[in-house]
């Protein structure tokens, strides 16, 4: 056959995620903990990529037989997000070969590839078993790049082949349940074990054996052949006796760690920014952490807001009140009723700064999303205009900080609509600015800078942070302020 025929939907949900975690022992806070996903390349909890793969798979053989397809590969191009609707694609067929896609938003996410072809012998050498894990263990382990060279080990099926054979009934019939705890044991290696914690499965390429020969929970054994330090990727060869062959992943950075504050008092004078409030829209993390610590060392109060990451909130206030800052927390969503948000508000801000944003780097190969758009739009003109419009209402005096982009200008690829969002933002903020009796804007162009949002895994240059906004946060707190 030629041509995408779609065989099947899914959208995977937060119980699908539990219930794949117990069945593969892969708890990764990237795909199991909300707070911990979004300062990840992900930016929000992602389905285990190996889950959609047996997916895939099961959906395939409740079909068609899988007999003789005895290689598959797999290639994950872009993270599958959670509650995002999924299709499978069915792309090609023959007699020797069969390719599958998952795809998301009209994007492929996963490209899968089955053939029938010799089965390839896989020597696994000095096996050490220095990284032994037994069917229980849910620790996520954390290795530098240094740590990952030549790691080896054996790696205990989280559950039984009854548990997979029930899991997936028709795949099992065509592979054997052994197999499948195989391929599922592989989203444990990478996601708990190598590279652990700050891991992105990237690619698998594996052979299975024959069922007759397959031996219940008898663990698979790995160990990491090459490790390119430039890049991040780790290569693994992967044995047991059900399936052979290699996986390939990368090690992430871990999250940006901002300065201390310690170490931005020791560039900001105590009385900079004092009788200062200042209300920091999105500073749990990032710029909005950094901009806090710079006020509070200059003197200023600070009042926080997080829309989820309320435990990264709480850490930021636990470093400026023990030293004497004055450091409150609020819970503020742009997307809700600002008025009845703000009115939790016990101090009148002098001066804002608007931080809030969505996922910046998107997955797609299309110019223009009418859904990133329409986020992005919500995130920086509407929201933003939403809470000029409460104060201003007020008729207390505030300067307000418009975070724009150099991507403005520069126009990266993957980023029209994100430039397009923050060209209307600026325009509202001039026309705010000059229109609103009450409220004065400073906007700024930042480059990129280093937070969890520009992350990659390749080095790009970036400027340190305190350096860019130390200047803009002085100039814009000693500017003329307006009294309407």
């Amino acid at each position: 056959m030629t041509g995408a025929d779609v065989i099947g939907r899914r959208i995977f949900n937060d119980d699908d995620q539990r219930w794949f975690a117990a069945l593969s022992g892969d708890w990764n806070p990237m795909h199991m903990d909300a707070i911990a996903a979004r300062r990840t390349q992900a930016g929000a909890q992602a389905i285990h990529g190996v889950h959609g793969v047996l997916w895939a798979l099961e959906t395939l053989s409740a079909i068609q037989p899988l007999g003789g397809f005895n290689s598959l590969t797999v290639k994950f191009e872009r993270f599958i997000g959670l509650n995002s609707p999924v299709q499978l694609r069915l792309v090609a067929s023959t007699a020797t070969s069969l390719r599958m896609e998952l795809a998301v938003d009209g994007s492929v996410a996963t490209i899968i590839l089955l053939k029938k072809a010799p089965v390839s012998q896989y020597v696994l050498l000095d096996v050490d078993n220095t990284q032994i894990v037994e069917s229980g263990d849910i620790a996520v382990r954390e290795h530098s790049l240094e740590q990952l060279i030549g790691l080896s080990g054996s790696i205990v099926e989280a559950a039984g082949p009854d548990a997979y054979e029930a899991a997936y009934p028709h795949l099992s019939g065509n592979i054997g349940a052994v197999a499948v705890g195989g391929l599922a044991t592989l989203s444990r290696l990478v996601g708990q074990v190598s590279p652990g914690l700050h891991s992105i499965f990237q690619q698998l390429t594996i052979s299975f054996k024959d069922i007759g020969a397959q031996t219940p929970q008898a663990g698979v054994r790995f160990k990491n052949t090459t490790v390119d330090e430039r890049f991040r990727l780790v290569s693994c060869t992967v044995d047991s006796s059900a399936i052979a062959g290699m996986v390939k992943s990368s090690c992430r950075h871990p999250p940006t760690v901002q300065p201390s504050l310690n170490a931005v008092a020791a560039l900001v004078r105590p009385d900079e920014f004092t009788g200062a409030v200042a209300l920091i829209i999105g500073g749990s993390r990032g710029l909005g952490e950094l901009t806090a610590k710079i006020v509070a060392a200059g003197g200023g109060k600070v009042i926080l807001t997080y829309a989820v990451g309320k435990t990264d909130a709480e850490r930021v206030q636990s470093e400026l009140v023990p030293a004497g800052a004055s450091c409150d927390v609020l819970h503020y969503d742009v997307r809700g009723d600002v008025d009845a948000q703000l009115g939790a508000l016990t101090l009148v801000p002098t001066h804002v700064y608007y931080f809030a944003t969505p996922k910046i780097f998107r997955t797609g190969s299309a110019i223009h999303s009418v859904d990133a758009h329409a986020e992005f739009f919500n995130y920086y003109v509407n929201s933003f205009y939403n809470i000029c419009d409460h104060f201003n209402k007020v008729k207390s005096p505030l300067s307000v900080f418009y975070p724009s982009s150099v991507a403005v200008a520069e126009r990266p690829a993957g980023m029209t609509d994100y430039a397009m969002a923050k060209v209307a933002g600026e325009i509202l903020a001039q026309d705010i600015d000059s229109g609103m009796p009450a409220v004065r804007t400073f906007i700024r162009r930042l480059p990129r800078l280093d937070t969890d949002q520009t992350a990659s895994l390749v080095t790009v240059q970036t400027e340190a942070a305190i350096d860019v906004l130390l200047p803009m946060i002085r100039e814009f707190h000693h500017a003329e302020v307006k009294h309407g």
